[in-house]
């Protein structure tokens, strides 16, 4: 949405799995500042993708595996290497062997958020610009804060009641 106006649920409607190229691989800046995929990541579950990245080699890749882990769609990451054969660094084979021995772990996952952030056409098609920014530091600071929130498209909207207070916790619960 940064460099172009795109309409994610319009593309990715015909799509199972996406691949992303774009930068800032998974990790702390010096400042204690996280970089992450995070956004993408919600974006690509709330239209039903998997989104492919690479695991950054091997110098970074158990955190960036951890992170796909974490907020993907049961993928792992393109972890370059291991399934060619090379030789692999420990900690990634072990990683990978994590991720196939629980694998079961990830099957089926609902998303639970008390917070949905509107990526509307309107505002990220056209001017996209000011709405991009304002949207990536209002995510940025639910991260920082530890809020758990959803990415939500215009198409959410037309139909609320997927979305159910819980009577338990004052959440909202997406239905997948």
């Amino acid at each position: 949405m940064w460099e172009q106006g795109v309409d994610y649920p319009r593309l990715l409607a015909h799509m199972d799995a996406v691949w992303t190229e774009e930068g800032d691989p998974a990790g702390v800046t010096k400042d204690g500042i996280l970089v992450s995929r995070i956004r993408s990541f919600k974006m690509t579950n709330t239209l039903h993708n998997t989104l492919f990245v690479a695991a950054g080699g091997f110098g970074g890749a158990v955190l960036q595996m951890a992170e796909s882990l974490a907020f993907n769609r049961q993928c792992i990451g393109d972890i370059g290497g291991v399934l060619a054969g090379y030789d692999t660094p420990e900690p990634v084979r072990r990683y990978v062997q994590f991720f196939h021995k629980n694998f079961d772990q990830y099957r089926g996952v609902e998303n639970i958020a008390d917070v949905a952030v509107l990526h509307s056409f309107a505002s990220m098609g056209f001017n996209n610009e000011r709405p991009a920014v304002s949207t990536m530091l209002f995510e940025q600071a639910l991260i920082r804060s530890r809020v758990p929130f959803d990415v939500i498209f215009d198409d959410n909207l037309k139909d609320l009641s997927a979305c159910l207070c819980s009577p338990t916790r004052n959440a909202w619960k997406t239905r997948r």
